[in-house]
């Protein structure tokens, strides 16, 4: 009897701690995908200010990821490809977000960690007033390649944030991804939470559409 007591505290006790073991990770994964983010559109917007102040053109972001390579070995996701995908994703979503320079000098920001200002690069949490926490949430949770190909396979913001949050809830690939969009899933279902439809309508009744804007 005793013994039976034992086995059960024993799987009763490797069950609690793989539950806190997967949601620590879960927490983690989604901490540093929101600080990848951050860091991806605060240096898209650096470009973007760059290339406007100097004239850049590609072959500079070519001898910038070259130089990165040199100075930290090893480096990857920093291709001239890729800081022009980042120019994208700030391009596309600059008008939803705010820059930590827009936030009061004596605000402190929140559920954001190892903020960095350096001399031009300036890396905040993405906030934004014009979507509900839902909405955000679901943002923050999908990984930079999925943003970069909605954004490049989709045309206004109510088809960009239909994805966004399938694939935020049903974990979709990057293949299942471009597959469903192909498919036109969105034609067919274009269903969200009522949440996103309700930041989705007055949105635009704010005069903002989102369709140029985020092309």
């Amino acid at each position: 009897m005793e013994q039976n007591i034992i086995q059960t505290d024993v799987v009763k006790a490797a069950a609690a701690i793989k539950s806190a073991i997967q949601l620590t990770r879960k927490t983690m994964m989604l901490s540093a995908n929101k600080n990848a983010l951050a860091l991806y559109y605060g240096i898209g917007r650096y470009i973007c200010q760059s290339q406007k102040r100097s004239s850049w053109g590609d072959k500079i972001l070519e001898t910038i990821s070259s130089l990165l390579q040199q100075e930290m070995p090893g480096l990857k996701g920093f291709s001239k490809t890729q800081l022009k995908r980042m120019k994208t994703f700030y391009l596309a979503c600059q008008n939803y977000f705010r820059t930590p320079s827009d936030f009061p000098k004596n605000s402190s920001i929140a559920d954001f960690t190892n903020i960095t200002d350096s001399e031009d690069v300036v890396i905040g949490p993405l906030t934004t007033d014009q979507f509900d926490k839902a909405t955000l949430d679901a943002f923050l949770t999908v990984q930079f390649t999925h943003h970069y190909e909605i954004l490049q396979r989709t045309d206004t913001l109510n088809e960009r944030l239909f994805y966004i949050y399938k694939v935020a809830s049903e974990f979709w690939s990057v293949d299942k991804l471009k597959y469903n969009i192909r498919e036109q899933l969105y034609l067919k279902e274009g269903t969200m939470p009522n949440n996103f439809a309700v930041t989705l309508r007055n949105y635009s009744a704010k005069g903002h559409g989102g369709v140029s804007s985020l092309k």
